[in-house]
């Protein structure tokens, strides 16, 4: 090859990689363009959604250290409070080396959705980026508008014949490039043992009661440990503009040790007045949903006596003088006080709670 060959040859290449260049800027350029859009009509209702969050509420994603103030094994990611990691969990589809993150290059993945009456499987292998470290240099977005109607069904399938390491998740991180844009309406799981036993009629994991209504950045955690084969997520997205745009960031999948029977987080309420007394229920939102329990109810069932409690003083890292329950009925305070603060305990990821029936004097 003389050097003329050599040139024409540089040059293709050239070519080629300014082509991708510019396919990932137009992606990039398509993505803002809709995250404006969504701000915009986000922006429009901020006013309103200020006004109806109560004094008594608190959101773990937007108070940490003004009220959720400390915490034993306490930890976020995004939406969502949870125990804290014992130690760094595995991943199914990365490793994470000193180097950097390695994907392990074992999972297929695949929007299915119905377009003109008949069932669309859209399989390509650049959707695995999604599986991917946000610290992988090879990492590219993923990101689309063009679905034809707002109901889709995102599938991920590992590959058996190249698993590196085992596939055992009971945590999910999702990061959505669009947060509150769509809900997953179902989970369902299918294991290895069912794939190598031929048993794949019924997930091994498919709860009735899914619901992750306005999914932004947070960890789901499963009932169990599950050996992942496949994994499908129902999906519901909201139209922004004339479309129905879906994308993510990325989606993790943990092996995750917690002590869920002990960690919890200490929060802080404030009043105008002196607090009279408090009452003996929540309402705790979860990515689950929403539901009022009682104060001793919410625990985890390895530690019954890790409930939610209040007390009068908190200093130095020390919660003391706990208002007590008898009979589900809390105690009166005689002290003149406008500050009191509580214990919550982390044995499921919790994305707001609101205290209940609080008077002042």
């Amino acid at each position: 090859m003389d050097m003329m060959d050599q040139a024409i040859e540089d040059i293709e290449d050239i070519k080629e990689d300014l082509s991708d260049i510019e396919e990932q800027v137009f992606k990039k350029i398509a993505i803002l363009d809709t995250c404006y859009d969504y701000a915009t009509s986000v922006l429009s209702n901020i006013e309103l959604q200020e006004t109806a969050r109560t004094k008594d509420t608190v959101w773990f994603g937007m108070d940490e250290g003004t009220k959720v103030i400390d915490g034993e094994g306490y930890a976020r990611y995004g939406q969502t409070a949870h125990a804290e990691w014992v130690a760094q969990p595995t991943q199914v589809f990365n490793f994470i080396t000193g180097t950097g993150p390695v994907f392990k290059d074992n999972a297929a993945v695949s929007f299915i959705y119905e377009d003109h009456n008949e069932t669309v499987t859209d399989y390509k292998y650049e959707y695995c980026n999604i599986l991917k470290d946000e610290a992988d240099d090879s990492k590219q977005d993923v990101f689309r508008d063009d679905f034809p109607q707002p109901e889709i069904t995102l599938s991920i399938e590992v590959r058996p014949s190249n698993l590196v390491g085992n596939s055992s998740c009971n945590m999910i991180e999702i990061c959505p490039y669009l947060p509150g844009t769509f809900t997953i309406e179902a989970i369902r799981i299918w294991t290895i043992n069912q794939y190598l036993s031929n048993d794949m009629n019924v997930p091994d994991y498919s709860p009735n009661d899914i619901y992750y209504e306005n999914v932004g950045a947070q960890r789901i955690m499963l009932d169990d440990t599950y050996q992942i084969y496949k994994i499908e997520f129902d999906i519901t997205i909201d139209q922004i503009g004339d479309g129905f745009p879906f994308g993510l960031k990325h989606l993790y999948f943990y092996n995750a040790d917690m002590d869920l029977a002990n960690d919890y987080a200490v929060v802080r309420i404030d009043k105008e007045n002196y607090i009279k007394s408090v009452g003996n229920t929540v309402t705790v939102t979860t990515p689950e949903g929403t539901e009022t329990v009682q104060l001793k109810e919410y625990c985890s069932p390895e530690d019954p006596d890790n409930y939610i409690r209040y007390f009068m003083i908190y200093e130095n890292g020390l919660l003391q003088n706990e208002i007590r329950i008898q009979n589900n009925v809390t105690e009166s305070i005689a002290r003149n006080i406008t500050t009191i603060y509580a214990t919550v305990p982390l044995h499921q990821p919790i994305k707001a709670i609101t205290f209940n029936d609080i008077k002042t004097k």
